[in-house]
């Protein structure tokens, strides 16, 4: 029996050494070294672990310092860049944006990892995005240059550091389907020549401003959008007007019908510009002076899995569409 206790009480000891120095307030943590690899500014052991693999990118998010360790962005929207034979330049992967996200389990509008952990994605490549090449992701607050021959890259702050990771897409990875001819890259977006979007002001006790969708192919063309969904907007940062004051936002809601949207051939669809703004009456909205840009996701039917975008870039002028 003494025996016994004897080995308890040493277990305990031990124990109780082990969980003082654990928590050794002059223990150091490892938060890692800054160093600079392939031109970018790293934490040696923050890094993102990438791979395509049966049409999805999945991409871990790898933190293994004691502290959390933030990525400036959201996570589940890296930039990626391809090599060429000018280097390595910007390549949209995710575009359309928003139509091609399957989370797992992420979170929403991650923006960080906890010391000593990992969280990963998977998402869906713009299928006119697919191409063979050597790819790298970078998360954290980048900015972009446009060299002499026109090509966008990547430009880093030497003051702050950048998750990183690499991965490949082979020429088997690539599905085989025949691009459409009607639909282009214009302004980095992806647009059809036979679908055209602008705004108008119309005359109404309720709406200011109307939208309207022309389909002039020879497809029905679908709207890839449904109920209070965010529009995309780029360009001046968008307004809203109200009792008066006006106010900057960075979020613009549309309501569009719960049905599917489907326009036929040679037809048009209209809808009003209506808001859905926190504190704003959602019809009584008005856009303040400025230049903007609006972007709905659409496609022609049957090619659903191919989406682009209908544009629609105008100014507004003492509350009027000029």
């Amino acid at each position: 029996m003494k025996r016994l206790l004897a080995l308890l009480l040493a277990l305990l000891t031990l124990f109780a050494v082990g969980c003082e120095k654990g928590s050794d307030p002059n223990t150091p943590q490892v938060t890692g070294d800054t160093v600079v690899k392939d031109g970018i500014p790293q934490n040696s052991l923050c890094y993102i672990n990438a791979s395509f693999e049966e049409g999805l990118l999945h991409f871990t998010y790898v933190n293994e310092t004691d502290v959390y360790a933030d990525t400036d962005e959201h996570m589940e929207s890296p930039r990626a860049e391809r090599w060429s034979e000018d280097g390595w330049v910007t390549h949209a992967l995710f575009n359309p944006r928003g139509i091609f996200v399957d989370r797992e389990p992420l979170g929403h509008k991650q923006h960080g990892i906890a010391a000593n952990s990992q969280r990963s994605y998977k998402k869906q490549i713009y299928p006119r995005k697919l191409m063979p090449g050597r790819y790298r992701l970078i998360a954290g607050d980048t900015g972009t240059a446009t060299d002499e021959k026109g090509n966008k890259h990547l430009t880093f702050d030497e003051a702050k550091t950048y998750w990183v990771g690499y991965f490949t897409i082979t020429e088997a990875d690539v599905p085989n389907y025949d691009p459409d001819p009607d639909v282009r890259l214009v302004d980095d977006v992806y647009q059809s020549k036979s679908v055209a979007f602008s705004i108008a002001n119309v005359e109404h006790h309720l709406f200011h401003y109307q939208f309207r969708l022309q389909n002039n192919s020879d497809r029905p063309l679908v709207v890839l959008m449904k109920g209070t969904e965010a529009l995309t907007t780029e360009g001046d940062e968008m307004y809203y007007t109200s009792n008066g004051k006006t106010e900057r936002y960075y979020r613009f809601e549309q309501r569009f019908p719960e049905e599917p949207i489907k326009i036929a051939p040679h037809t048009e669809w209209t809808l009003y510009l209506q808001s859905n703004i926190h504190g704003v009456p959602e019809d009584l909205y008005q856009l303040a002076d400025g230049t903007y840009r609006y972007l709905l996701p659409v496609a022609f039917e049957g090619e659903e899995a191919l989406p682009f975008y209908a544009v629609v870039t105008f100014d507004v002028v003492n509350g009027k569409i000029a």
